[in-house]
């Protein structure tokens, strides 16, 4: 498309109506009168089209606002949910401390219980930093059957010699199954030596 930047480049365009010589008998031919037309109409439609498109972001923008303020509405109402539930957890954690400390203190009060029930110092020295659930499995290992539950009441331990030989105990349980309990260490000797 031909674009004039001056008045003597629109001459060809322009079509001269009665003789004269002036410029105010000049007017613009058919065809270049078509094609502003048509340029016009292309613009117009364009400024439309963008019109639309400012019409769709602007309420696309007011949606995501309005979006955002339900989502943030949403976020504190489960804030306030999450802050409820912390203040029902803080009170059960205060209702359940003392049953804490009462555990502490009987599962401390058991493991001393266990370790005195250990003769040999060295085997006490080695487990006396261990956890109660580890002492309870040394126990049940060594078959050591007098650790009661009372506090206080001391005694020596008895290994179970129940279902074994000579062979199964090593020679810090032998010694103490012979203090503890000398029928059960008779037998176990027999047995092994084969001596009535």
């Amino acid at each position: 498309m031909f674009k004039p930047k001056t008045l003597n480049d629109l001459r060809p365009l322009f079509e001269k109506e009665g003789g004269g010589s002036g410029d105010e008998n000049l007017k613009f031919s058919q065809e270049y009168v078509t094609e502003l037309r048509e340029e016009n109409k292309s613009w117009r439609l364009k400024h439309k089209e963008l019109e639309t498109k400012i019409e769709d972001i602007n309420k696309s923008i007011l949606e995501t606002a309005d979006k955002k303020k339900i989502e943030n509405e949403e976020f504190k109402t489960l804030a306030d949910e999450r802050a409820t539930k912390i203040e029902e957890l803080n009170l059960q954690i205060t209702e359940l401390n003392p049953y804490k400390e009462k555990l502490e203190t009987y599962q401390e009060n058991r493991k001393k219980q266990i370790l005195d029930s250990i003769e040999d110092a060295d085997v006490k020295t080695e487990w006396e930093n261990e956890s109660l659930d580890v002492l309870e499995k040394l126990i049940k290992t060594h078959k050591i059957t007098k650790v009661g539950t009372d506090e206080g009441k001391g005694g020596k331990s008895k290994i179970d010699i129940t279902g074994k030989k000579w062979d199964d105990f090593t020679s810090v349980e032998l010694k103490a199954i012979k203090e503890n309990n000398p029928s059960g260490y008779e037998q176990l000797r027999k047995a092994k030596y084969n001596r009535s």
